[in-house]
C-alpha cells in the first residue's frame, strides 16, 4: 500500500519525511521518492537502506509506492514532475 507524508512549515522539511516513509514501510512498499525544495531523490527498496543523510529546505514531499499498475522502475517512482508541478498519489 502507498504512503505519502508532506510537510511545510520552519523545521527540516527532510527529518519529518524521511521518518514518516520509514515508519511506513509495513505497509508494503517497492519504491519511494522525497522532494525538498530543488532537490529530488528517488530509489527502488526501503527508505531505511538508501534515504540520503540530508536534503535541506523546510517545504517537502514523499512517497512510499506498490507498484499495482507499472513496472517497478525509477521512471515510476513518485514525486511525479509534470510542467513544474510534483504530485504524488495513491491510485490509477
Amino acid at each position: 500500500m502507498c504512503g505519502i507524508a508532506a510537510y511545510v512549515g520552519k523545521g527540516s522539511a527532510f527529518d519529518f519525511i524521511s521518518k514518516a516513509l520509514v515508519k511506513m514501510e509495513y505497509r508494503g512498499y517497492d519504491s519511494y521518492g522525497v522532494r525538498i525544495g530543488t532537490q529530488e531523490h528517488k530509489a527502488l527498496g526501503a527508505p531505511s537502506e538508501s534515504m540520503p543523510d540530508q536534503m535541506e529546505g523546510t517545504i517537502g514531499i514523499g512517497h512510499t509506492r506498490w507498484a499495482t499498475h507499472g513496472k517497478v522502475d525509477i521512471k515510476n517512482c513518485h514525486p511525479i514532475t509534470y510542467l513544474g508541478c510534483h504530485v504524488v498519489h495513491n491510485g490509477t
